[in-house]
């Protein structure tokens, strides 16, 4: 049957409507509706799934044509039904004409009867005297996102739960459902068609919750297409959150390198901020800290700072900390590496005045060598002109009117950082 999007059930706002109908009836007559009293006939029929299955506790909500204006109104003190273990249903109507909305559990698309994705196109059905049954309603089943929850070690996670993220326009992403992970690790989470990103937890906060795949944050997710047919393998392994023996130092904010990563330049280290646990042991958390060079220890650099060597260059820099004390058990964080390691660089230029022109030559310089690369000229933050440097320098003719004060940028190198400097241009 044709999917819709899920029709929510009607409104205390419908009710209190339907409520003040029915007491003025009650004082002044019928309004369009057949008599309380009048006798009633049954209307049947039977739910089932797209794979041919009966949908049980499925809820049939029953609007009735006004007769007056030829509008249907919700009846929410009519005897809306749910269908039993077999998929059927039995409604006891006064004779007149209805429309039926059918509802199935989370897995299921709902729909108007019969086969309709709005209240406007559902069929109408004359109920009389005599009883009234139904076609079959064949309700869609959701595509699902399969897999399994397991640890490290490839047991199941007690009180898991995965949960399904969906971008919306303006909005953001936002949770839109979620399920519970079954005793043997397993989960089946029916989404509609669409892009997602999938989270995995557990209840107790035992383990470190994580994305899919392998992401520790959200914004490291890759999505999860489901298609109509769902999509399975969709799995995860948590890893259980350390356990920090009675008397630890416990670090409460991660260090962090500070300064420029360029040769000649000092680095100073961070060591973040840490605390005991318990937190009634008395005594101060003593630090101490190493310096890597991509991960790697330097020999001998173990101060507060560090110098940036040329040995450095193409490297990455990050200094690992160790917090400990008398009576403390230690704990060893590093921090997030530095940028790649680069010489410094600078530029020089001349302008040589024309008639309503003039000529640049630019000459950037690391180390005092020559450096490859390109030169971007711009006046008032637009740019001019990009050109590249040939036996580095570049020689650039510019047409203008009266002086002006150009910014020159060296856009740098695998080896070297971009540097900049401003250039007064005249003219004769």
């Amino acid at each position: 049957m044709t999917p819709n999007t899920r029709t929510p059930r009607p409104t205390p706002r419908r009710s209190a409507i339907v409520s003040l109908l029915v007491v003025l009836a009650l004082i002044g007559g019928p309004l369009g509706f057949a008599p309380a009293h009048a006798a009633t006939s049954t209307v049947s029929g039977r739910v089932l799934d797209s794979a041919g299955a009966p949908v049980e506790d499925a809820w049939i909500g029953v609007y009735q044509r006004d007769v007056e204006d030829e509008t249907y109104y919700f009846l929410d003190d009519a005897p809306a039904g749910s269908t039993d273990e077999t998929g059927r249903y039995t409604l006891d109507l006064a004779p007149g004409t209805y429309k039926f909305f059918v509802e199935g559990d989370e897995r299921h698309v709902s729909e108007y009867y019969n086969d309709a994705v709005s209240l406007r196109t559902a069929q109408a059905v004359v109920v009389g005297d005599g009883a009234v049954t139904l076609d079959d309603v064949e309700l869609q089943l959701l595509p699902s996102v399969e897999g399994t929850v397991l640890a490290d070690d490839g047991r199941p996670v007690d009180s898991s739960y995965v949960v399904a993220y969906e971008y919306e326009q303006n909005e953001g992403w936002d949770a839109v459902d979620g399920v519970a992970v079954d005793r043997s690790g397993r989960y089946s989470l029916p989404l509609a068609p669409g892009t997602y990103r999938i989270g995995f937890s557990d209840e107790d906060d035992d383990f470190v919750p994580e994305y899919w795949k392998d992401a520790t944050r959200f914004e490291q997710a890759r999505d999860v297409v489901v298609a109509a047919d769902g999509i399975s393998g969709i799995d995860a392994r948590l890893t259980p959150r350390p356990v920090l023996p009675l008397g630890s130092a416990v670090n409460a904010v991660r260090p962090m390198v500070q300064g420029f990563a360029a040769v000649k330049q000092v680095l100073e280290s961070h060591d973040g901020m840490w605390k005991t646990d318990p937190g009634w042991i008395q005594g101060p958390v003593v630090t101490t800290r190493q310096w890597l060079r991509n991960g790697v220890p330097v020999p001998g650099a173990t101060g507060n700072r560090y110098q940036v060597l040329p040995s450095d260059v193409g490297s990455t820099l990050s200094v690992r900390v160790t917090g400990s004390g008398p009576g403390l058990r230690s704990q060893t964080i590093d921090s997030a590496p530095s940028g790649s390691v680069k010489w410094t660089s600078t530029v020089t230029a001349t302008s040589r005045p024309g008639r309503n022109k003039a000529t640049l030559t630019i000459r950037p310089r690391s180390n005092g060598r020559a450096v490859t690369g390109t030169v971007t000229i711009s006046l008032r933050n637009k740019r001019v002109r990009t050109v590249r440097l040939r036996n580095g320098k570049a020689t650039v003719r510019l047409r203008l009117k009266r002086k002006q004060k150009y910014d020159l940028l060296y856009n740098g190198s695998a080896t070297v950082h971009p540097s900049r400097a401003p250039l007064f241009v005249r003219i004769k």
